[in-house]
C-alpha cells in the first residue's frame, strides 16, 4: 500500500491527516503548554489537542502539571484514529510522590484507567520517565480523550503515543482538505460574520473525492470564534482558535481523518477597551491580566498612589511605582520598571508625584502567580498633574512591621499646605491634630493624614498602618567572660549570655553571619569551661512564653529560614521561626525552631570545608548535636602546673587567694640577673593585674576569687592579658619555657621571638617584659640561677670550655664546688 501525504498550504492552514501503513502506525504527541498545545513526535509539526480543562502549569522537561487543584484536567486529540490497539502515556511525578489515575477513551468506547502511585525518590523530570501503558484496546476508532485525576501532590503528563493496527482493516485511507477562501473577515470591529469554511474528503488510495462525505466542525476556543455545522464561522472576540473538520469514516470502507484551520481574530476598533482612546481603568486592567505570560501592550489610566522606592536611582529607567483608580492604596497595581513621559527615563524625584493622573502603555502580567502588574518596558504616554488639588501626604518610614519605636514623618509635595492627622482610625479633616513634628509610634497604630491649602482642593486621605513588635531583651550583663557547660535546660534563664558550641572540634558559633549560616571560631575548653575571644558570638537568651529566642546584638535574632535549604539567618523582625525550644540530654542541646519551616534543627556541620552552624531537618543524622555554655560569676580560677613544676598566672580584674602547695612570685630583670620581688604563700592574696610565677608539685590548683586586697611591687616586670594577645609594655619579651635543649632543670624565662621581639601570649599567662633603658643582655633567665645566661639558650655550645655562672672562662675543669656552664649546659660540682 502506498503512503500518500498531501499538504494544502494556505494562509493559517495546517493539515493533519491519517497515514496508512502496511501493519502498525504510532502517532506521538509532545505536550508544550498547560492548555494541551502539542507537537508531533518530530518536535516541529504543531498538532494541538482541544482542552476540556487546562493543567495547572507547563514545566519544561516534565510536561503539563496536574495538581490536586487541577484534577480532572483533560484534552481530546486533534484527529480521529481508526483501529486503536495501544496507547502509552509518558509522565513524571514530583520529588515527594504523586498519586492519582490516568484515563484514556477512544471515541464512544469505554474509558480505560490506570493508577499512578509513585513513592518519590528525587525524580526531577530529567533523570527518569514513567509510562502508563494501555494495551487492552480492541481496534477502537474515534478521537482520543486523555483525563488525569490527581489525589496527591502532582502528576506531570509529558507525551502520549497512539498505535493503530492498519493491517486489520481493509478500509481506505482518507484525508480532509479545508477550503478557507470563504473566510472574508477576521476583524471583529468590521463585524462578527467571518464567512464559511468548506471541506472535501479524499480517498487517498484512489486519489479521488468521496461523494456525499460529511464532516463535523468544532472550535477549540469558542470564546474567540464559533463554527456551525455547515462551516459558517462567527467571530466572538480577539484571539486565536483552531477550527477542526473531522470525517468519521465508514467501517471497513473508509478510515477516519481530519484537518485543522487556525483562525486569528483581530480588533481594529480604535475605541476598544485598553486602547489609547479608551484606556483600561486599573480595575479593568487587574481583571484582564493573564495568569501566565504577558499580554499585548494596552493602555491603562490611573492615579499614582505610591512608590516602591521614593528616590530615582541609576539611570531612572527601572523606576517602580503604584497606580489606582482613586489615588489610594486600595486595589492598586504595580508599574514595574517603567519609563516616564514619552518613553524617556525618569531623571528627578519630582518627575512623578503621588496624585498625578497618568496613562501608561505596556503589557499586563502576573508575577510569581500572585502579583498583577504592568510589565517591564512600559512608559507613560500622558501625565496630568492636578495643580488645583493638594498632593496626598506621604509617610516616612513607610507603613509596615517594626521591632522598635518609629518616629513617623508626614510630608506633602504641595508647598504651603498644612497636614492634619488622626491615630484613632477616624478620617482627618481641618479640625484634627495639626502635624508639626515626627510622631513617635511605640505600639501598633494606624495614622491617617490629609493635606489642606486655602484655594485648593483638599488632598486624598493617606493611611499608614504601623505594627510594632518590640521584644525586650534583658541581658544579665555578668561580664565575667567565663562560661560553664549547661547540662539541664532548667538552669537556663531569661537574659543569660550563652555560647553554642560543638565540643568535639572545640568550635563555637562565631560573630560572622554568612548569607545562610553561621561560621565557627576556635575555643579552648578546660574542665567544661570556656573563656571565649571576641570573635565568638555571645547570645542573649530571651524568654518568649514557653520558647526561647537568641539575640545576637545589632544583627537581631537567630532564625530558621527555609524548608528546602539548610539556612540559619538573623532577623531584626523575628516571627515564630525565630522562637525555639531547648531540651538538653546527656549534655547535648536540641534547639528546634517552632515556625513553619521544616529545616529547623540547629546543628553543627563538621564536614571538611564546612565547620559551620545552620538549621537542618530534624531527622538528620550526619549533622552534629551542639552544646550550650552559660556565662556565670567566676568564684575561682583553675590552674594546671606541669612536670616542670612551674607556671605563670595573670588576671586583670580579680584578686586571687594562693592555695596550699603553691608559691607565687614576682620578678624583675636587673642586667643579666632575675631578681625576686614578692613571694605569696598559702592564704596570701595576689592583687588583680599582677603577673606571677607559680611553683608547686605537678597538678591542678584552684585559686579562690576574693574581695580581700593584696600588694605587689611596682617594679614587677611580669605582665599579661585576659585574652590571647601580642606582648606589650617592654623593649624585650620573655616567655616561660625550657632552654633550647629542653633541659628540665633550665625552666625560666627565654626569648619568645627572635632578639626578644614581641610575640603572641596566651590568655591569663604572664610574660617578662623588660622595659627600654633596663640592661637586658641575657637571652634567658633560669629560676635556679643567680644571674642570667648570656647567648647560650638558642644555640648549642659544644666547645668543651667551662664557664662560671657569671660568664668567666676557666682554664680546664673546675675543682671548686659550685654551678658551672659547659657545652651550653649547667653542671653542679659537689
Amino acid at each position: 500500500m502506498k503512503k500518500h501525504l498531501r499538504y494544502l498550504l494556505t494562509l493559517l492552514l495546517v493539515m493533519v491527516a491519517s497515514v496508512g501503513w502496511a501493519e502498525e502506525t504510532t502517532t506521538t504527541y509532545l505536550f508544550t503548554s498547560k492548555a494541551w498545545a502539542a507537537k508531533l513526535g518530530d518536535g516541529v509539526t504543531t498538532a494541538d489537542w482541544t482542552s476540556g480543562k487546562d493543567g495547572g502549569q507547563y514545566v519544561a522537561n516534565q510536561g503539563v502539571q496536574v495538581t490536586t487543584n487541577a484534577t480532572g484536567a483533560n484534552a481530546t486529540s486533534p484527529i480521529s484514529f481508526s483501529n486503536v490497539t495501544r496507547i502509552v502515556v509518558t509522565y513524571n511525578t514530583n520529588k515527594s510522590k504523586g498519586n492519582g489515575t490516568i484515563k484514556v477513551q477512544v471515541g464512544d468506547n469505554s474509558e480505560k484507567s490506570l493508577a499512578v502511585a509513585y513513592p518519590g525518590g528525587g525524580v526531577d523530570g530529567t533523570s527518569a520517565n514513567f509510562t502508563a501503558i494501555f494495551d487492552n484496546i480492541d481496534n477502537e476508532s474515534g478521537n482520543v480523550k486523555l483525563t488525569i485525576n490527581c489525589t496527591t501532590n502532582s502528576i506531570y503528563i509529558k507525551s502520549i503515543a497512539i498505535t493503530c493496527d492498519e493491517g486489520s482493516s481493509t478500509a481506505a485511507t482518507t484525508s480532509v482538505t479545508i477550503n478557507s477562501s470563504g473566510i472574508t473577515n477576521t476583524d471583529i470591529y468590521t463585524g462578527t460574520a467571518a464567512g464559511q469554511l468548506t471541506a472535501t474528503v479524499n480517498n487517498d488510495d484512489t486519489d479521488t473525492a468521496i461523494e456525499d462525505a460529511t464532516v463535523t466542525w468544532s472550535s477549540s476556543n469558542e470564546g474567540v470564534a464559533t463554527v456551525a455545522a455547515d462551516g459558517t464561522v462567527t467571530l466572538v472576540a480577539e484571539g486565536t482558535t483552531t477550527l477542526t473538520a473531522s470525517y468519521a469514516g465508514v467501517e471497513d470502507v473508509y478510515k477516519s481523518s481530519s484537518a485543522t484551520y487556525e483562525l486569528t481574530v483581530t480588533n481594529s476598533d480604535p475605541d476598544k477597551p485598553g486602547s489609547l482612546n479608551n484606556p483600561y481603568t486599573v480595575a479593568e486592567a487587574l481583571a484582564n491580566t493573564p495568569a501566565s505570560g504577558t499580554s499585548a501592550d494596552v493602555y491603562v489610566r490611573g492615579i499614582v498612589s505610591g512608590f516602591y522606592s521614593s528616590t530615582i536611582t541609576g539611570d531612572g529607567s527601572n523606576y517602580r511605582y503604584y497606580i489606582s483608580d482613586d489615588g489610594t492604596t486600595t486595589n492598586q497595581m504595580m508599574v514595574y520598571k517603567g519609563k516616564g513621559l514619552n518613553n524617556v527615563a525618569f531623571a528627578n524625584d519630582d518627575d512623578l508625584l503621588i496624585g498625578d493622573e497618568v496613562v501608561i502603555k505596556g503589557g499586563l502580567t502576573t508575577y510569581n502567580n500572585s502579583t498583577k502588574e504592568i510589565a517591564a518596558n512600559n512608559y507613560i504616554v500622558s501625565l496630568n498633574r492636578n495643580t488645583s488639588k493638594v498632593a496626598m501626604p506621604t509617610f516616612s518610614p513607610a507603613a509596615g512591621t517594626y521591632s522598635e519605636v518609629q518616629n513617623v514623618e508626614i510630608a506633602t509635595a504641595t508647598d504651603g499646605a498644612t497636614i492634619y492627622y488622626t491615630t484613632d482610625g477616624t478620617d482627618p479633616d481641618a479640625t484634627s491634630t495639626e502635624y508639626t513634628a515626627a510622631i513617635p509610634v511605640a505600639q501598633t497604630m494606624t495614622i491617617k493624614a490629609i493635606a489642606v491649602k486655602e484655594g485648593m482642593t483638599d488632598s486624598e486621605i493617606a493611611t499608614a498602618e504601623y505594627i510594632i513588635k518590640i521584644i525586650t531583651v534583658n541581658p544579665k550583663n555578668i561580664g565575667s567572660n567565663y562560661f560553664v557547660k549547661v547540662t539541664d535546660a532548667a538552669d537556663l534563664e531569661d537574659g543569660d549570655a550563652i555560647l553554642i558550641v560543638y565540643e568535639d572540634d572545640a568550635k563555637a558559633m562565631s560573630t560572622t553571619q554568612n548569607t545562610n549560616n553561621r561560621a565557627s571560631a576556635l575555643v579552648t575548653i578546660t574542665n567544661n569551661t570556656i573563656e571565649p575571644g571576641t570573635e565568638v558570638q555571645k547570645l542573649v537568651l530571651t524568654k518568649t512564653g514557653e520558647n526561647w529566642m537568641f539575640y545576637t546584638g545589632a544583627l537581631g535574632f537567630l532564625t530558621a529560614a527555609s524548608s528546602g535549604s539548610n539556612f540559619l539567618r538573623t532577623t531584626a523582625d523575628p516571627d515564630d521561626n525565630a522562637n525555639a525550644t531547648i531540651e538538653i540530654t546527656d549534655g547535648n542541646a536540641a534547639i528546634i525552631f517552632q515556625g513553619n519551616y521544616t529545616r529547623n534543627d540547629l546543628r553543627f556541620n563538621a564536614n571538611s570545608g564546612q565547620m559551620l552552624f545552620s538549621c537542618y531537618a530534624s531527622s538528620s543524622t550526619t549533622m552534629k548535636a551542639v552544646q550550650i555554655y552559660k556565662e556565670v560569676e567566676r568564684t575561682s580560677v583553675n590552674v594546671t602546673i606541669g612536670e616542670t613544676e612551674y607556671a605563670t598566672l595573670y588576671y586583670s580584674d580579680v584578686n586571687l587567694t594562693v592555695p596550699e602547695g603553691v608559691t607565687a612570685k614576682t620578678y624583675k630583670a636587673n642586667g643579666t640577673a632575675l631578681v625576686e620581688l614578692d613571694s605569696y604563700n598559702t592564704g596570701d592574696v595576689i592583687p588583680a593585674g599582677t603577673g606571677v610565677v607559680l611553683n608547686g608539685a605537678q597538678g591542678d590548683y584552684t585559686f579562690a576569687i576574693t574581695t580581700e586586697s593584696g600588694t605587689a611591687s611596682e617594679e614587677n616586670m611580669l605582665c599579661g592579658s585576659d585574652e590571647e594577645a601580642e606582648t606589650t609594655g617592654g623593649a624585650k619579651y620573655y616567655m616561660l619555657s625550657l632552654n633550647a635543649d629542653s633541659d628540665p632543670s633550665s625552666i625560666g624565662f627565654y626569648y619568645g621571638a627572635t632578639d626578644g621581639a614581641a610575640f603572641t601570649n596566651k590568655a591569663h599567662r604572664a610574660y617578662l617584659a623588660v622595659p627600654e633603658g633596663t640592661e637586658a643582655k641575657a637571652t634567658g633567665y633560669a629560676f635556679n640561677e643567680v644571674t642570667g645566661i648570656n647567648d647560650i639558650t638558642r644555640e648549642q655550645v659544644t666547645d668543651g670550655v667551662w664557664y662560671t655562672i657569671d660568664g668567666k672562662r676557666l682554664n680546664g675543669e673546675p675543682t671548686v664546688k659550685g654551678i658551672y656552664v659547659v657545652n651550653g649546659k649547667k653542671v653542679v660540682i659537689k
